[in-house]
């Protein structure tokens, strides 16, 4: 590709929006990185282990719901603004009342028996806390992404920045102060963050609510369903590839285990800021009504494609240095979260230069293909999962995780590329 065509995307307004994203992700990941080494130096190992689950249980639940949910809010509302210019209020309305109901499911049934959920998601009690917490925190999480898919749908890209900043600003804040008052613990950081959750949920809610026409017509329920049922089938089994390793790992290894993969993967996480800011913007820009060609569509993947592959050298060298950079933040008693993030900088590479080209199919409404694609990736998951922890531990899930959400990547990417109509 000349060069002149990779400069005129970057300084293009999708450019300069993402660089913008970007930006915030670097100043949001910030204080992520500070509420990390925060939990990972000052909490006991064994109640990192239940923060990770914690996390895996709203993740999960979060994925399913917010993620379907919000792409298609994403999706339907930008190409609904770029041919009327106003916001699909009623459309909001039915698709975050869908997902409260959703939420107030699972909070009912994690709700009843937590310790019986915990023995069946992760073969044991232990976790029972971190189920019940997870599940709470679900809710004011799904309020969140909600709103930011509605700044996302009408590139009001500062506001989701600001949004993005904020809640991890006053989770360092909170950690912060456990870690001061000498009570930072799995129970009071939960506790904590399922509190933050809800209070900006609700706030956002507040905010929002001339953008939102709650409706629980059967009609409306039907129409926000027929527009994404096989998407949420989709992001369903994304979910499960995020998490399986997790819910794998707490069955078949010990808690220490899993709580050297948290670490891990909260490092992967990090380095995957940049995905972040590109698939925010990507979504959006797809969905538009003039952007629904594939001509165009495929010199933007291979633009992309271009710009992307220079991201392997520096994750090269990220994959050298992790040892020592890894031990200096965490200290020695991680060194077992090594070689699984070694392992991870291999998904990051086939994350940014594959990832963005889902937003291509989502855009074209490719949902049963990606639904398949999905339930695909799982069963690769669970069979890497189910091969390689019983021999690697932590370093296995990393390798079936990788192994898993890459062959989702660069299948979708082909896909994408070579779409026809």
């Amino acid at each position: 590709m000349k060069i002149g065509n990779i400069k005129k995307l970057i300084f293009s307004k999708t450019g300069k929006n993402i660089f913008f994203v970007y930006l915030t992700e670097i100043v949001n990941t910030v204080f992520g990185f500070a509420v990390a080494i925060i939990l990972i130096r000052g909490m006991p190992k064994a109640d990192y282990g239940l923060y990770t689950n914690f996390a895996a249980v709203m993740g999960f639940i979060g994925g399913i719901i917010a993620g379907s949910f919000g792409t298609i809010a994403v999706r339907d509302g930008a190409e609904y603004i770029s041919v009327t210019g106003k916001n699909p209020a009623r459309d909001y309305g039915s698709n975050l009342s869908l997902q409260i109901m959703c939420s107030l499911i699972f909070i009912l049934v994690f709700s009843l028996d937590p310790v019986w959920t915990s023995e069946i998601f992760f073969g044991s009690g232990i976790y029972a806390n971190a189920i019940l917490f997870g599940g709470y925190a679900t809710f004011g999480f799904i309020l969140l992404e909600m709103a930011r898919s509605i700044f996302r749908a009408s590139e009001e890209f500062k506001r989701y920045g600001i949004l993005r900043i904020a809640i991890n600003l006053i989770l360092a804040v909170a950690v912060a102060f456990l870690l001061w008052s000498g009570k930072l613990d799995f129970f009071n950081t939960a506790l904590f963050s399922t509190g933050i959750y809800f209070v900006l949920g609700a706030g956002m809610l507040l905010l929002l609510r001339n953008r939102l026409a709650f409706s629980l017509r059967t009609k409306h329920i039907k129409g926000a369903l027929s527009q994404g049922g096989w998407l949420i089938v989709y992001f369903f089994f994304i979910a499960l590839i995020g998490q399986m390793s997790v819910f794998m790992l707490s069955r078949m290894e010990s808690v220490d285990q899993v709580a050297a993969y948290g670490v891990a993967l909260r490092y992967f996480g990090f380095a995957l800021l940049s995905l972040n800011a590109i698939n925010t913007v990507f979504l959006s820009k797809l969905s538009k009504k003039d952007f629904q060609d594939s001509v165009k569509q495929k010199d933007f993947l291979d633009k992309w494609i271009s710009i992307s592959s220079l991201t392997i050298v520096p994750v090269a060298f990220l994959a050298l240095a992790s040892g020592l950079l890894m031990t200096f933040l965490n200290g020695a008693r991680y060194s077992d979260a090594i070689l699984p993030f070694q392992i991870f900088c291999i998904g990051i590479v086939t994350s940014i230069m594959f990832g963005p080209a889902v937003n291509v199919l989502i855009s074209r409404k490719k949902y049963v293909f990606l639904a398949t694609l999905g339930f695909a990736g799982f069963m690769v998951n669970v069979a890497g999962n189910y091969l390689l922890i019983p021999a690697y531990g932590a370093a296995g899930a990393a390798a079936a995780t990788v192994i898993s959400s890459s062959m989702v990547n660069i299948t979708g990417y082909l896909r994408a590329r070579f779409l026809r109509k």
